[in-house]
């Protein structure tokens, strides 16, 4: 390393950040920084001193540079040392420009009495180098041969923008110094190789081949992390969710950009980064539906009430029997018979008007007010009921927890990742987990799962956010009904993170980077805008297909809904097949009588 460093043609000063900053010996100068702030000047004015050269050291005043001074002491400075200090007043900005003034007017004095000059400028206030940028500028304080070093403690996008914009620190000899802790380790532009598979709204891709684009929340932090880390993104191919993590194990991939649910049997193969995201673990299926029913006409009342209604119309048809054949005044006794009498009551129950063939005694009077009641509440308890279930039926209720859905259902799918969650499930102390674990089909894709689940006793099991967005995409209405659901219940309350490599040198920065994002709830908002956005384009797209189809199917496809309410089949099926029935019935005794009458008839002889 020489002096030669200091002179960087203008290009590449305006690329030197941290990463970047002490190309004099990068190795080297690192260490020092992590040593400490004096340690690290001491380190590049080492390298790149010359016997005659002074040095100007500005400082906001805030920021202490007696660790600065103690090494600096170490050193030689012929030429002489100058200090200055500008404390920036919030409350009078005139004031501060005032100070700025004078201390660049001071400043300059010295670079002109001196052979050569290193200004070394001090500050974790962003307003202040803003300031120093503009009033060097102003003052002509620095030159093609003036070396800036700058010492501070800020984001490296904030600098970025901060050197890009300032003539002062894009166009001459620069050297920034970051002394930012979540700096501290860079991959100094290095690509990085990271794993993921497609699973929205974490991580989804469109494209393929150079020209793949990425998206999703999982890939928003990840682009966030490398602008900070300073690294580019390469995504290696992965053909299943086992090889995303194999590549991690095998270090072959830094980080498994994608969350992974937190469970001991994978913390065994690799790490995790910081916890940051709750992926409630969840089962969706289809919502149950009113199935063809001959008991439709049944179900008003229950089966003891339906026996209590027997076994009144048995009673009461043996009383007015009884009143009849022992009325005393004779007029109807042994007129009517059990069948005519049990006709009578059957005819009241269903509201039609007594024939008249009763007695007419006091007895009988107060028996047929008894009957008209209990037949007249009977009668409209029936009918409400009745038609409130045909018309507003009700629907069977859905399972919601595991323990009601294990019993109703024949499979439970998910996709290849869930091998971990069936070993896990099938080795819990819960029967209900055990048995869960042992229904589970893994290697099903999400909409393959939901579709079978429409057509067969299956569930699918996965991360809510993600069945969330699944729902919404492929199996939701334009009028926003759905034939899935997800359940209330959480299988498991799980925690998720990053995978990457045991005991990697980068997790502590990897980790201070995403819990920067998280805390400020950035990483929350970029899910719920990515779940808005997909939910809205998979509605434009269904929207399209049926203009498309035409105006019919948009009229039935909105319409969806409210089809429901119309009485079908399957409301009706009951009433259907009672009056099947009766047809047969009545046909059967039709033919017994015709058959009856023709054998029965006496022969007829002609007589000549």
């Amino acid at each position: 390393m020489n002096v030669s460093a200091f002179a960087l043609p203008c290009a590449l000063c305006v690329a030197v950040c941290y990463s970047s900053t002490l190309q004099l010996s990068q190795l080297a100068v690192r260490r020092e920084v992590l040593a400490g702030t004096g340690r690290a000047v001491a380190a590049v004015l080492n390298h790149t001193w010359h016997t005659a050269c002074s040095l100007i050291l500005l400082t906001d005043g805030a920021t202490s540079h007696i660790t600065i001074f103690k090494e600096l002491d170490k050193l030689q400075f012929p030429g002489g040392m100058a200090v200055f200090e500008v404390a920036l007043d919030s409350q009078d900005v005139n004031v501060t420009q005032m100070k700025f003034s004078q201390v660049i007017r001071h400043a300059r004095q010295v670079r002109q009495l001196s052979r050569c000059v290193t200004v070394m400028l001090v500050s974790s206030d962003q307003e202040f180098l803003a300031a120093f940028a503009e009033w060097s500028l102003k003052g002509r304080l620095l030159v093609w041969s003036t070396r800036l070093l700058i010492i501070t403690q800020q984001p490296l996008q904030e600098l970025r923008t901060l050197m890009s914009t300032h003539w002062t620190f894009s166009m001459l000899n620069v050297i920034l110094i970051n002394l930012d802790m979540g700096q501290e380790l860079s991959f100094y532009g290095s690509s990085v190789n990271v794993t993921a598979l497609t699973y929205a709204p974490h991580w989804m891709t469109s494209g393929s081949g150079s020209n793949t684009q990425y998206a999703g929340m999982d890939y928003l932090l990840l682009k966030t992390i490398a602008d900070a880390l300073n690294f580019t993104i390469h995504v290696l191919p992965s053909a299943s969710w086992k090889e995303v993590t194999d590549q991690v194990e095998a270090r072959r991939s830094f980080v498994a950009s994608i969350v992974y649910v937190v469970l001991p049997s994978r913390m065994e193969k690799y790490d995790f980064t910081q916890i940051f995201d709750f992926t409630p673990f969840c089962f969706a299926t289809s919502k149950p539906e009113l199935k063809p029913q001959w008991q439709s006409l049944y179900k008003p009342f229950t089966k003891d009430v339906w026996g209590a209604n027997l076994v009144a119309i048995i009673l009461v048809t043996v009383a007015f029997h009884m009143i009849t054949h022992l009325d005393v005044s004779g007029e109807v006794r042994g007129r009517l018979g059990p069948g005519t009498v049990l006709q009578e009551v059957i005819a009241t129950l269903l509201g039609q008007n007594l024939s008249g063939q009763l007695p007419r005694s006091s007895s009988n009077r107060l028996l047929i007010a008894a009957w008209l009641m209990f037949a007249f509440v009977i009668s409209s308890a029936y009918r409400s009921i009745l038609t409130a279930s045909l018309t507003l039926p009700n629907i069977p209720s859905r399972p919601e927890s595991v323990q009601e859905l294990v019993p109703l259902i024949d499979r439970a799918t998910i996709e290849s990742y869930g091998v971990s969650h069936k070993k896990f499930l099938t080795q819990s102390e819960s029967s209900v987990f055990r048995s869960l674990g042992e229904l589970m089909v893994t290697g099903v894709d999400a909409i393959d799962g939901l579709k079978e689940s429409l057509k067969n006793k299956y569930a699918h099991l996965g991360g809510a956010q993600y069945l969330e967005l699944v729902i919404a995409k492929h199996f939701t209405q334009i009028d926003g009904s759905s034939q899935v659901y997800i359940g209330k219940e959480t299988i498991v309350s799980s925690v998720a993170a990053w995978p990457i490599p045991h005991d990697a040198p980068y997790k502590p920065f990897l980790d201070r980077c995403i819990k920067a994002v998280t805390e400020a709830g950035i990483y929350e908002k970029w899910r719920r805008d990515t779940v808005r956005q997909e939910a809205i384009r998979a509605n434009q797209r269904k929207f399209l297909k049926l203009q498309e189809q035409g105006l019919e199917a948009s009229k039935d496809s909105v319409t969806y809904s409210n089809s429901r309410k119309a009485l079908t089949l399957q409301h009706m099926l009951g009433l259907y097949a009672i009056f099947v029935i009766g047809l047969v019935i009545a046909g059967v005794a039709f033919l017994t009588e015709i058959l009856i009458r023709k054998y029965s008839a006496p022969s007829k002889r002609c007589w000549c």
